[in-house]
């Protein structure tokens, strides 16, 4: 198996786990096309986020254009969080976000990983 059908793999668990999380066994196929496309963008959000603080040097933190750059990258985590909560996930803000369990993180300051989003990590 090469790296490509692996991480197809890792991420259709991802999905499922996702759908697992909110619904049980007893998901349809339609929750679980909504899982995947949303996970697929919320690993979008968080390739865009690592390149966006990677470049940040001493010389271009204060550009307006970087300002704005930053202010869109947090408007897409909103609304990705706020598509996660139909599944009661949260995405951390971590520097390498993870989709969460938003119940547990009501509760208490500790979150379980409900799935990973970088595929060489994700396993759950």
């Amino acid at each position: 198996m090469n790296k490509r059908e692996r991480i197809r793999i890792r991420r259709r668990e991802a999905a499922q786990s996702l759908c697992r999380h909110k619904f049980g066994s007893d998901y349809s196929a339609k929750d679980y096309n909504r899982a995947y496309d949303l996970l697929n963008r919320c690993i979008r959000y968080a390739i865009a986020n690592d390149r966006f603080w990677e470049t940040e040097t001493e010389d271009n933190c204060n550009y307006p254009s970087r300002v704005h750059k930053e202010e869109l990258l947090w408007q897409r985590f909103q609304r990705l969080n706020k598509e996660l909560e139909a599944f009661d996930a949260i995405l951390t803000g971590n520097m390498y976000p993870q989709v969460a369990d938003l119940r547990e993180k009501r509760k208490t300051t500790g979150t379980s990983i409900v799935c990973y989003l970088y595929s060489e990590y994700a396993e759950a």
